[in-house]
């Protein structure tokens, strides 16, 4: 969490009224946990607040705000939306719909942070409060930091500071325009800016802020390559944190220190450090936090070790069934093999578009199918264990009895599924996807059969939380199949309705939305992934079927063309150019299993998506992948194994 949500935690907390720790309300002890860094007590605390006080802002807004410490966003956006139904005071809400903010900004929708932030920007106008002013102005500041637009940034942070009354409060400012300037590789200017927040945080006796960003001045002081001056600051940084008691910052600093050792060449000394980082964040609570530590342990390490699992994934076409296999390569990148696969189509979307909910007969076929595939899974995989994961996708949130399919699949699985929203959906695709060497460098498309985005990974050096930005096109090859013929009149055809949903409904949500992202268009490369970019590789290029295959802009184009006018010859194409015999057999077999997940519309439709994707994104000379193998479910499965499996050494 930034200090700028830190800080309004602390004026939170200042207004709870003064009472001994046994006369607390366990609202109070909420507050007074988190303000010491003990988020799993806070949570706690926060849910009996929440039990004894079904209406109180407070107790909602305490909760919320711990569940994003730990990085649990979902339940953090769900508790601080019921805070925003408690509060009627301008204040109150101006707070809720700040750290509302953070939530989604986490969650890699920076639009919708930039939307609450100035309704927390206009509520502290009205009331004339220049401090809280200046809170929205460096928040807003930092929707534009992780947008890649620095000097708009820099402006909105310089005007926090020219109207901001409190001078204790422009410290925090102050550190976020070093975190600006660090991004710029301008660290010269970072650690001045960071002298100045420290300075200011040690005057006003905010000792805990203090200490955060002397932990920053460290991390910027190891990128300038002054290693000896960095551990000074670093340790200084991690007395001072351990001194007020923050675990989750405890974690930090040692995962600071550890790329210190790293940068080095102390690899023994990192890896030790990384193992006491990752303890630490378990122990707080911090899932979020402990996941990227695993993946940095890992890659250090270089674990070859292989683990194998099994993935069942439940998406809009229905349930899909792969025994994986996941092992660090020599170079300590992550990388996927697959064995036994298979897949069963239930079409358990069907019909929501009309009725908003899964069909009761759908919910059975797809909850009989993933008990088949699992039993399946066992036969072909006799070593798993209970090693499956059971994951939905993103698209299935369409339904509003979600949870109802979920109780169906756990009856006859007996796992309990995994929902995922939109967001983790593109992070675990990356990993599941991407190389890890590449991750930075390269933008993801998604294009599956209920929902498609693409997103990237923000690197925010100094701070504590990086994140994804997900921009969503809020259509999938079978959503946007009932979409047009939802939409379509008598007179007609299937192309020309779904041409008037895309250019109408679509299209210019999704250009608006790219244009705020001008960062999406400095990435090297773009993997693309999903069922739609499957069926498109497959048909366009099958004489390819290695993990990777290399595609053009013009493939885009050009597959779209093809399968809306002249469809039977690409579906029966000719395949004796392919010399090889095996290459020729699965090609074939491929094309045939297009044929049995996709109709022809949902093809249709999910060519008509990819075009407008390529079309829209400022993809630049950006080299473009499709990853044979890509998958988010693999990355899901695979960062919970490397999780568990580091925590026990």
């Amino acid at each position: 969490m930034n200090q700028i949500a830190t800080k309004l935690i602390a004026l939170v907390t200042t207004c709870l009224i003064a009472v001994s720790a046994l006369a607390a309300t366990p609202t109070e002890n909420c507050f007074n946990y988190k303000k010491a860094g003990d988020y799993p007590r806070a949570i706690q605390s926060g849910k009996e607040a929440v039990r004894l006080t079904p209406k109180s802002g407070d107790a909602f807004l305490c909760l919320g705000n711990a569940y994003y410490q730990v990085g649990d966003f979902d339940l953090a956006l769900k508790n601080l939306l019921q805070a925003e139904q408690f509060f009627t005071q301008k204040s109150d809400l101006s707070l809720v719909y700040s750290n509302l903010g953070h939530v989604v900004k986490l969650k890699g929708d920076l639009q919708q942070a930039l939307n609450y932030y100035s309704r927390s920007l206009g509520l502290d106008r009205e009331l004339g409060d220049k401090a809280g002013e200046a809170v929205g102005l460096s928040n807003i500041a930092g929707v534009f930091r992780d947008r890649g637009d620095l000097d708009k940034a820099l402006n909105y942070y310089q005007q926090s500071l020219n109207i901001n009354p409190n001078e204790a409060g422009k410290a925090a400012t102050y550190n976020n325009i070093a975190m600006a300037y660090s991004d710029r590789e301008d660290y010269v200017s970072a650690v001045d800016n960071l002298d100045k927040a420290i300075s200011l945080n040690r005057r006003f006796g905010n000792y805990h802020a203090a200490a955060q960003s002397i932990l920053n001045k460290g991390s910027v002081q190891t990128e300038q390559r002054a290693f000896d001056v960095a551990e000074t600051t670093l340790n200084e940084g991690l007395a001072a944190i351990q001194k007020v008691g923050d675990k989750y910052w405890e974690s930090v600093a040692l995962e600071y220190i550890a790329h210190l050792a790293e940068a080095r060449g102390s690899i023994d000394l990192a890896k030790s450090k990384y193992q006491e980082a990752l303890q630490l964040a378990q122990t707080a609570g911090a899932t979020s936090l402990a996941e990227s530590l695993a993946r940095k342990l890992s890659l250090l390490q270089k674990d070859t070790t292989t683990v194998s699992y099994g993935v069942l994934e439940i998406g809009s076409k229905g349930v899909k069934a792969a025994v994986v296999t996941s092992f660090m390569d020599e170079q300590g990148r992550l990388r996927y093999q697959t064995g036994f696969k298979k897949s069963i189509n239930t079409d358990v979307l069907q019909g929501v578009a009309d009725t908003g909910e899964f069909s009761s007969e759908a919910m059975d076929r797809t909850a009989q199918a993933a008990s088949d595939l699992m039993a399946e899974i066992r036969a072909n995989s006799k070593n798993i264990g209970d090693n499956i994961f059971v994951a939905g996708s993103s698209g299935l949130s369409a339904a509003m009895n979600r949870d109802e399919l979920g109780k169906r699949v756990r009856a006859l699985t007996g796992a309990n599924p995994i929902f995922i929203n939109s967001s983790q959906e593109l992070l675990f695709g990356m990993i599941g996807s991407i190389p890890d060497n590449l991750l930075h460098k390269t933008a993801l498309l998604d294009i599956g059969s209920g929902n498609g985005r693409v997103g990237y990974l923000i690197s925010a050096k100094g701070e504590r939380k990086a994140g994804q930005v997900v921009i969503d096109l809020r259509a999938g090859s079978t959503s946007l199949t009932e979409l047009a013929n939802k939409s379509k009149s008598p007179s007609e055809s299937y192309i020309t309705a779904l041409n008037r949903v895309v250019e109408k409904e679509i299209a210019p949500r999704f250009a608006s939305d790219v244009k705020q992202y001008p960062v999406l268009s400095k990435h090297h490369h773009l993997m693309v992934v999903g069922g739609a970019a499957w069926a498109m590789t497959t048909l366009m290029h099958p004489e390819n079927q290695g993990a990777y295959t290399s595609l053009s802009l013009a493939d885009f184009s050009d597959y779209y063309d093809r399968i809306t006018q002249n469809p039977d010859a690409l579906l029966n194409q000719d395949l004796s150019s392919i010399a090889d015999a095996k290459t020729r057999e699965t090609a074939t077999k491929q094309i045939e299993a297009v044929k049995k997940t996709f109709t022809l519309e949902n093809l249709q439709a999910g060519a008509r998506i990819l075009k407008l994707a390529a079309e829209t994104i400022p993809l630049g000379k950006a080299d473009i992948y499709f990853n044979r193998d890509g998958n988010w479910a693999y990355g899901l499965a695979a960062s919970v194994m490397m999780s568990k499996r580091l925590s026990k050494k």
